[in-house]
């Protein structure tokens, strides 16, 4: 690691309780390891005599999928920050044979999903959130932004982010820098910046409590995230938030898993850096009013980033097909027709006379295999995939064809079908038109249903010609 981001690292020896279910051991002793700079693991260990050995064994074997291993530090004596984690796994358990009983060794590793962290402050009208993030950093077309104070040209640190939508916060990217002297050389002092999402609250808590104002805003904060990460086809997270609630400081770090960070090409962010504010300003509005309606895109988004970080080519069209399923699922179920005819119909009328030509087989055929057919027999009613994406690409406008070379058929779902079901596999360059063909499909269609209209700068990002020609045409452009 890098010797500056070292320094951002910090160390803590805390006494603490630890629990799970309804066991726990007071005044165990831990180190900890973060860093509320830049994205790290939260490590530590737990130190004890054998006799803390034996009290803490219990609470391990008590560990089931609902009951994790829980601490909070606020009983130690004359501590001003409350530590607390309400989910450790622990690893490299030691076991003490052979130890004094009165001396301490290092019972077992720890790592920590999340740390929060909680400090009393003076009473803080001016309450606000900071979400510190990772990621592409270009995207948000905030670089190299200056402006005069004092007839002096200093660089911008905050940026406000409008919103069509009447929340009860206002919202800024601000550019945060650390400072910290060297822990051997304090003459030698390192700097850090990190981009924030702040989120500085309009009312009084008498209006908004303090969890009822975190919680609107963490959701907030991965919906901006989410449709930015969309655009800039890599993903942005939040990895720590400060809140400075009404009373308190509250750190909150979370485990971030990972992804690629670095930054896109210029070509990657399909809509253009300029576009980014305006984007959002836009689609943030038209996002939570679909969530409203049941047509909630989150998934759908996830699985089309999830797609673009995939290590195969196989792997990114079926992750991006997944994408394009939730897309299919979420508009068949607003216009009812994902399925044929009614359940009830089909139940009462279709799915009954069908069993019963079925078991008139079986009286004919002693080995037919009608058990299994009666399994299928649900799948009849559903309506075939291929007409709910005709009816979704008609209805917003997008000409699936346009694609492909002309008069070719579309062959997504038959891809699809191939990668899925089938042992061969799909020849290569076939496969790297229909990942482009896809992943642009996904683009169009999130960007008009979130009422995004204008494609062109989409369009212009996508070399085209790549996939829309024939066989002959390649060769021809090759020579």
């Amino acid at each position: 690691m890098n010797s500056s981001l070292e320094t951002f690292i910090e160390e803590y020896e805390l006494l603490t309780s630890l629990s799970c279910g309804d066991l726990s051991v007071e005044e165990m002793q831990i180190s900890l390891k973060y860093s509320e700079v830049f994205p790290h693991k939260i490590t530590g260990s737990i130190t004890g005599t054998v006799k803390k050995y034996n009290e803490f064994v219990p609470l391990i074997n008590n560990q089931i999928p609902d009951k994790k291993i829980t601490f909070n530090s606020s009983s130690a004596k004359n501590q001003y920050k409350v530590f607390s984690s309400d989910e450790i796994a622990t690893s490299a358990i030691t076991f003490p044979q052979g130890y004094p009983q009165n001396v301490s060794f290092e019972i077992c590793k720890l790592e920590l999903r999340h740390l929060s962290i909680t400090q009393k402050i003076k009473k803080n009208e001016d309450r606000k959130i900071c979400f510190y993030l990772v990621g592409p950093q270009r995207i948000w077309n905030f670089l190299g932004r200056f402006e005069i104070i004092d007839e002096i040209i200093k660089p911008k640190n905050t940026l406000k982010i409008e919103i069509e939508d009447d929340l009860p916060f206002n919202i800024e990217l601000e550019v945060i820098k650390f400072e910290k002297s060297d822990e051997y050389k304090p003459s030698l002092t390192y700097s850090y910046e990190v981009f924030s999402l702040t989120f500085k609250a309009k009312k009084t808590t008498s209006f908004i409590s303090d969890d009822e104002l975190l919680k609107m805003c963490t959701n907030c904060v991965e919906e901006i995230l989410l449709l930015v990460s969309f655009i800039g086809r890599k993903r942005i997270e939040w990895f720590c938030y400060k809140f400075y609630s009404s009373d308190n400081l509250i750190t909150f770090i979370k485990e971030n898993k990972k992804s690629d960070h670095s930054e896109p090409d210029f070509d990657s962010a399909f809509l253009g850096y300029h576009n980014t504010m305006k984007f959002i300003k836009q689609s943030l509005p038209n996002f939570r009013k679909l969530k409203i309606e049941n047509f909630d895109l989150t998934k759908a988004i996830r699985y089309y980033l999830s797609g673009l970080e995939m290590p195969y080519l196989e792997a990114e069209f079926s992750t991006l097909f997944t994408s394009l399923e939730c897309i299919k699922s979420l508009y068949a179920k607003k216009n009812k027709i994902d399925t044929i005819v009614s359940g009830n119909m089909f139940r009462k009328k279709i799915s009954k006379t069908i069993k019963k030509e079925l078991m008139r087989i079986k009286e004919d055929i002693s080995d037919f295999p009608e058990d299994e057919m009666i399994k299928k027999i649900p799948e009849l009613n559903r309506t075939s995939i291929s007409t709910i994406i005709d009816r979704l690409t008609i209805d917003y406008d997008i000409e699936i064809k346009s694609l492909y070379p002309k008069n070719e058929e579309v062959t997504l779902i038959k891809t699809r079908n191939r990668i899925t079901h089938d042992s061969n596999n799909v020849d290569i360059e076939i496969l790297f038109k229909e990942y482009f063909r896809l992943r642009l499909l996904l683009e169009m269609l999130i960007l008009k249903i979130l009422k995004w209209d204008d494609l062109t700068k989409l369009i212009q990002s996508n070399d085209m010609h790549i996939f829309t020609c024939n066989e002959d045409e390649n060769s021809k452009m090759e020579e």
